[in-house]
């Protein structure tokens, strides 16, 4: 997709590279994070994670309904997505974004099968399913 929200990666948690301090590190727990950069405003998130790949869903809607959140909210609810992460952005009421980050290990459907169901959401014209690795 062109007008990407963010970019991600995958770091691993530990005291070297951006060091972090021993105590977050210790009441963090987890070995990895990935680093969320809003291109909006120069944010950066970093979410404590498990799993050493990320599944990030970028949609790209005509306008935003409640029908697309309704059926966006239905297969989440029936697939038992647990996102790491969204956000959204619609420009002028005109064009919408919407993104997701999902620990892939913890995806209970194929990245294929995500992609078509979300594709065919009344509204959406564009689907981009991508995993970053560390």
């Amino acid at each position: 997709m062109s007008d990407e929200l963010t970019l991600a990666e995958i770091v691993e948690l530990k005291e070297a590279g951006i060091p972090l301090p021993k105590r977050f590190l210790e009441i963090i727990g987890k070995p990895y994070a990935i680093m969320i950069l809003s291109r909006s405003n120069g944010e950066i998130r970093l979410i404590p994670t498990t799993s050493r790949e990320i599944v990030k869903l970028s949609v790209e809607i005509d306008k935003l309904s409640q029908r697309f959140l309704r059926d966006l909210g239905l297969i989440i609810v029936r697939d038992k997505i647990e996102f790491l992460h969204t956000t959204g952005l619609c420009r002028k009421g005109k064009q919408c974004f919407y993104e997701g980050y999902i620990e892939k290990d913890k995806l209970s459907v194929k990245t294929e099968d995500l992609k078509l169901q979300v594709s065919k959401i009344e509204g959406v014209t564009n689907v981009s399913v991508s995993v970053i690795s560390l």
